[in-house]
């Protein structure tokens, strides 16, 4: 589910919309000078949360054209070690969805994953190199998680937490609060995205905690009170951090924009106008 966590757009001012779509091309063209072009397609969402997160004072900010817009410059925000960092630690998690994908998942969708970490090799190399430290603690934290899944434990919070350190062990720059953010945020997609992926995963005969834990047809709404515990501590930790320049649309982001995505997992995207009351 990488990519969900991302904005409630019709709650965003029209400034707070254009900057978080300057942030996320800043993003972009922070993969392409740091990792090459072809890295931009691997931009998402979640890592201009990271990014904005991180961010310090200032901007660099101007209007620069891409291959997706390259007859008109869009405005683009750059936020110095912020943005490096983000692009870093995306470059990072994309080899490990690569790496999942590859062990658990058959057919094109293996031979896809095989063929993109083939063609990143160099990046993600690269990446590991810029950051050791997490890269390590991330390899643990799969590696438990690869162990939890071949003995098939029904425990659903087992395998949620270790994703939850796999997220945690990108909140260093932000302190205790910026780890336990990342920790429950990585809880909540990793329940969202085993709750989406049950039925397609009963077919593989993949491994999913949902279907172990809650039988084959979980009740949605006892699935809802898991994700809105892990939002409640996420918002929590919120708290605890400095609003600094991106704060109400981190605020939008991890109240109505996880509310949202949360709902249409469980419910399918027609009752996402309850998540504004």
């Amino acid at each position: 589910m990488f990519g969900s966590v991302r904005p409630f757009q019709p709650e965003l001012r029209h400034r707070e919309s254009a900057q978080y779509k300057a942030v996320y091309c800043g993003l972009c063209h922070t993969l392409s000078k740091r990792y090459g072009a072809r890295s931009r397609l691997l931009a998402n969402y979640d890592f201009v949360l990271l990014s904005m997160l991180y961010w310090g004072g200032g901007c660099e900010s101007g209007k620069r054209r891409c291959v997706r817009h390259p007859f008109r410059k869009q405005p683009v925000c750059l936020g110095g070690d912020a943005s490096d960092y983000a692009a870093d630690a995306l470059m990072l998690f994309t080899d490990w969805q690569l790496r999942d994908t590859v062990r658990d998942e058959g057919g094109g969708r293996r031979l896809l994953a095989r063929f993109l970490r083939l063609l990143y090799r160099k990046p993600f190399g690269k990446a590991k190199e810029r950051l050791p430290e997490e890269a390590a603690a991330c390899g643990k934290q799969m590696a438990e998680l690869w162990a939890l899944e071949d003995k098939k434990d029904a425990s659903l919070w087992k395998p949620a937490s270790a994703f939850g350190e796999m997220l945690r062990c990108l909140g260093a720059p932000g302190g205790r609060a910026a780890e336990s953010l990342l920790y429950h945020l990585g809880r909540w997609i990793y329940i969202a995205d085993a709750f989406c992926d049950r039925v397609s995963d009963a077919k593989t005969g993949a491994y999913n905690a949902v279907t172990l834990h809650l039988g084959e047809n979980p009740d949605p709404n006892a699935v809802g009170e898991a994700l809105a515990s892990e939002q409640e501590a996420v918002l929590k930790a919120l708290d605890l951090l400095p609003d600094g320049v991106f704060g109400d649309i981190l605020r939008n982001i991890l109240t109505l924009g996880l509310r949202t995505r949360g709902h249409e997992a469980l419910y399918g995207k027609s009752k996402e106008k309850e998540v504004t009351g």
